[in-house]
């Protein structure tokens, strides 16, 4: 996995806006999931700049990077998985922002949770909670933040965007 750099004070200092002006809010109860997919310009045109904040609320669960096979099909097989803890950001920008698609699977339990299979084992907050493998899924809430590139002229007329 690419490695981690948490050097960059601003992660959208390179963006148009300088910041993000987009947040998306998605709830996911236990057993509901969602399918891979890719952050990308072939994915999502060219509305948003290459790079995701994404905000963890409430519960933890995994998030599954996976490659595309050589004739376009998902592997089934996560290349990576990501524990996402309450109050944790993920930054999403590079490769994994545009050769990856990154899911979460209809589960109610994640198991198999160890250094060995969990590619941020040792950045998490409390590892010894999933000390025995598992992870009982409770409600997790995420906000995305992006920079949309190209703002509504009404959005701008009512002042939605306004510089403080």
């Amino acid at each position: 996995m690419p490695s981690h750099d948490s050097s960059s004070a601003n992660i959208f200092e390179r963006s148009p806006h300088k910041k993000p002006n987009h947040v998306l809010i998605n709830e996911y109860p236990p057993g509901i999931g969602i399918m891979p997919h890719k952050l990308s310009v072939h994915q999502d045109g060219a509305a948003y700049w290459p790079v995701v904040a994404t905000v963890s609320l409430g519960a933890s669960l995994c998030l599954n990077l996976h490659r595309s096979k050589e004739d376009g099909a998902l592997d089934p097989e996560p290349a990576w998985r990501i524990l996402q803890e309450p109050r944790s950001l993920l930054i999403t920008t590079s490769e994994l922002y545009t050769d990856y698609l990154h899911g979460i699977a209809d589960i109610e339990e994640d198991v198999d949770l160890s250094a060995e299979t969990v590619a941020n084992w040792d950045l998490l907050g409390s590892p010894g909670v999933y000390a025995n493998g598992r992870n009982i899924r409770q409600t997790r809430t995420s906000l995305t933040y992006r920079d949309v590139l190209q703002v509504s002229k009404v959005a701008n007329k009512l002042g939605i965007f306004l510089k403080r």
